[in-house]
């Protein structure tokens, strides 16, 4: 791979997901990100894929303007030899698909705005009932 080409279905994958899953919890376009940035959307949107590597100091940007710290956008990546676990992969790809419902940012964004407690009974709620339609 050569230096400063993005690792496309990896690291960058990942963050790029990050940096979408926080933009869509708050409700906010690829178009007002891409402002903030000084990008065009489409920008914003090889970078939510993986395709454009996000630099160091335009992911520090980033989380200020997704109100985010900048280890938010590297959690969940785990790491076997090297790659992104199977099992994470597969999880994160389930969620950037959720996420690119409308039901799916309705739903977070729902949640976005209840207290964390009720968050917490929401999500149990939740899995009482994929438990029981196993």
């Amino acid at each position: 791979m050569k230096t400063g080409t993005p690792n496309e279905g990896t690291i960058d994958r990942h963050v790029g997901e990050r940096v979408r899953h926080r933009r869509v919890s708050l409700e906010m376009s690829q178009e007002t990100l891409g402002k903030h940035l000084g990008i065009t959307f489409q920008q914003v949107q090889k970078m939510e894929k993986g395709v454009n590597r996000i630099g160091a100091g335009r992911l520090h940007l980033i989380g200020l303007i997704l109100k985010a710290p900048v280890t938010f956008f590297y959690e969940g990546l785990a790491r076997v030899n090297g790659n992104i676990d199977a099992e994470a992969r597969a999880d994160l790809d389930a969620a950037s698909a959720f996420l690119g419902r409308r039901a799916g940012q309705k739903m977070v964004g729902q949640l976005n705005g209840m207290p964390t407690p009720v968050q917490g009974a929401v999500m149990r709620l939740i899995e009482a009932i994929n438990e029981q339609m196993k």
